[in-house]
């Protein structure tokens, strides 16, 4: 039983219509001269009982017709509660995002994904949720992601974000940046952003971070594309946890970032790479990497393909070395593709590793630390020693993730098919492997067509000596 009213509303008022007095107080029944006035409220409100007998009254809307439809769905709502009908989702559309989005985390890191896979893409994700201004599950809508990663990719003025202009916390500022914490104060060591306060009650101007935010603007497609995927995985992860009735953000999609390169890579001739490991093993210890720890760090990620996190990863255990079975395996939790993945090795990269595992714990990270977060500095002040330009004339530079490509091309001129390659590589598509991994200058682009078949019908080429003879 439900029933739609509009409730009395009494006030007293003087009787010029003031409701306060000379001296400022509020009319009341008691107050000299008080007119009694009776008016219907302008908003509709309603009763209704469920199951159990409980009466309910609730406020409903200005429209009649809206707020019966509205009290139709409470009070049917309420009885379907009591025979266990009722709607699944409704206790998740009223918890805060961020609630479910920290639910999101732990869900990762249960599965098994590195720390740095389930901080990366929490943070990502709750960048987009922040700019977006998204509050519960109801508020997921592709237009607005859409707008915001445009947004990142302009260079010139953007739109506030809903900072309100309060101070925040480091995680906060890490949240709306979509990074880790340690950069942060990185930043803040760097003079880049300015915090308040000592210790633990560190906050950060809501104008400082709006401007860092706005600094670190203009990035590539590319990365916006990171921020997408990341957010795509948190809504889908709403529906596929049983909190959302559909996925929001299903219908978007990446854009094709090859037209829209920010940091092109190169590879280096054998001659340039060889000679920039051999100058690492001199080289000074950088962030707990000595010279001799990176020339093998170099000469494994060449031969191997491995990024900085999955090397980060390796130990001893990770390595089998028997002269039947030379392979290293980066377990799921470090892999991009969350399965682990089995490389094999060449019969000398495999003893350099026998040599360099010797006599160390078996379960014990190889190259553990800080130094993945700092590799494109790494490898610059090593190409520096070797008289190597990290930066050479067509602006395409060489970091660590180029040391991908460097095994990439390496294979493609040692005559490598391409399907093999993309094997090698661990790559979904083949296009991946030769568009962006395979560089041509290190190819021999024009010594390739000496190998193709004599012209059809050319006797010189056949017949040298008697073309010899004739001339």
């Amino acid at each position: 039983m439900s029933t739609l009213y509009r409730p009395q509303i009494v006030e007293y008022r003087l009787p010029d219509g003031a409701c306060r007095t000379p001296d400022g107080r509020r009319v009341t029944k008691q107050t000299p001269g008080a007119v009694r006035r009776v008016s219907r409220s302008p908003t509709w409100h309603g009763r209704f009982t469920d199951r159990t007998g409980r009466r309910h009254q609730v406020k409903l809307d200005k429209s009649k017709s809206r707020s019966s439809s509205m009290l139709d769905k409470l009070a049917g709502d309420a009885q379907l509660a009591g025979v266990g009908l009722d709607d699944p989702f409704d206790g998740h559309r009223t918890r805060p995002l961020l609630e479910h989005l920290k639910d999101f985390g732990r869900y990762l890191a249960a599965k098994g994904n590195c720390a740095e896979h389930v901080t990366k893409t929490s943070s990502q994700a709750r960048a987009i949720i922040a700019g977006c201004g998204f509050k519960k599950i109801g508020d997921l809508q592709s237009s607005a992601v859409i707008e915001f990663l445009a947004d990142m990719r302009a260079t010139g003025e953007q739109s506030a974000l809903p900072l309100r202009g309060k101070s925040l916390t480091v995680k906060e500022v890490a949240g709306l940046l979509g990074i880790r914490t340690a950069s942060v104060w990185r930043m803040v060591r760097r003079g880049q952003l300015a915090c308040e306060g000592q210790g633990r009650k560190r906050r950060f101007a809501s104008e400082a971070v709006t401007e860092a935010i706005r600094r670190r603007r203009g990035v590539g497609i590319n990365t916006t594309n990171h921020y997408l995927v990341s957010i795509k995985q948190f809504s889908k992860w709403l529906v596929k946890d049983r909190r959302a009735a559909f996925d929001a953000l299903a219908g978007m999609s990446r854009q094709n970032d090859g037209t829209d390169v920010r940091h092109p890579r190169r590879a280096l001739t054998e001659e340039a790479f060889a000679r920039f490991v051999e100058a690492t093993a001199a080289g000074k210890t950088f962030r707990g990497l000595t010279g001799a720890d990176r020339l093998v760090v170099y000469t494994l990620g060449a031969n191997t393909g491995f990024r900085a996190s999955e090397l980060a990863s390796l130990t001893p255990a990770s390595f089998e070395l028997d002269a039947g079975q030379r392979t290293v395996t980066v377990e799921a939790g470090y892999s991009k593709h969350r399965r682990p993945d089995v490389q094999p090795l060449r019969s000398d990269v495999a003893e350099m590793m026998r040599l360099y595992v010797a006599g160390r714990p078996r379960k014990k990270q190889l190259w553990p630390g800080s130094w993945p977060d700092a590799g494109a500095e790494m490898v610059r002040l090593d190409l520096a020693a070797a008289g190597i330009p990290y930066q050479d004339e067509a602006g395409r530079y060489f970091d660590f993730h180029a040391i991908r490509g460097q095994f990439v091309s390496s294979l493609a001129a040692a005559g490598v098919h391409p399907k093999v390659a993309q094997v090698l590589a661990r790559h979904s598509t083949i296009t991946l492997t030769m568009k962006n991994y395979t560089h041509l200058d290190v190819l021999d682009v024009a010594g390739a067509l000496d190998k193709l078949p004599a012209l059809p019908g050319d006797k010189s080429a056949s017949q040298p000596e008697q073309h010899s003879r004739r001339a």
